[in-house]
């Protein structure tokens, strides 16, 4: 989200050059240059996101009070200017709520996929998931009945098998005539 924010891409322009300016001298190696670098513009990432989510919280705020009072007008004198009103400032707050609400989970599936008790947790549940999902438990029998336990089923797979690719012609004359 924030790349698509001009504002921000000229902001990180503009600290790129402004500490190549300041730090970029002969005495620095170019490997401590770029990780001073990266440090330097995480840290502006995150005072940036910080000062966009203080903005959103404050007009979350704005908006619940002025809806508030728009409501409390609304039911005293009805009009419908003050409808129209009230309807603007719900969808505007519907807006960042529901874009506070995308940001939140998505950071919770970031923290529990790097963060997790082990490295591969997430991963490997999304696969337990999956395997448990394509799971056969339960099948019908040639003659009708359900088999519901796992040696069964693979007994009924193995029969079904063994009938489907062995020959039911015995009789050699027979095939012999045939071709």
């Amino acid at each position: 989200r924030l790349l698509a924010d001009e504002d921000f891409k000229e902001l990180i322009n503009s600290q790129i050059v402004f500490f190549l300016d300041l730090n970029d001298t002969s005495d620095i190696s170019s490997g401590t240059l770029w990780e001073s670098l990266k440090a330097y513009i995480r840290g502006q990432i995150i005072s940036y996101s910080a000062g966009e989510r203080k903005i959103k919280i404050k007009r979350t705020t704005e908006l619940m009070k002025a809806i508030k009072e728009v409501d409390q007008v609304n039911s005293m004198t009805p009009l419908e200017e003050l409808h129209r009103k009230r309807i603007l400032l719900q969808t505007e707050y519907d807006i960042l709520t529901s874009q506070h609400e995308e940001d939140s989970y998505l950071r919770l599936r970031q923290v529990l996929y790097e963060h997790g008790e082990r490295a591969g947790k997430l991963l490997s549940y999304q696969l337990k998931q999956s395997a448990t999902a394509c799971r056969i438990v339960e099948i019908g029998d040639n003659m009708g009945n359900k088999i519901i336990d796992q040696m069964g089923i693979n007994n009924e797979f193995k029969s079904f098998y063994e009938d489907l690719y062995t020959s039911e012609i015995n009789d050699r004359d027979r095939v012999k005539d045939f071709f």
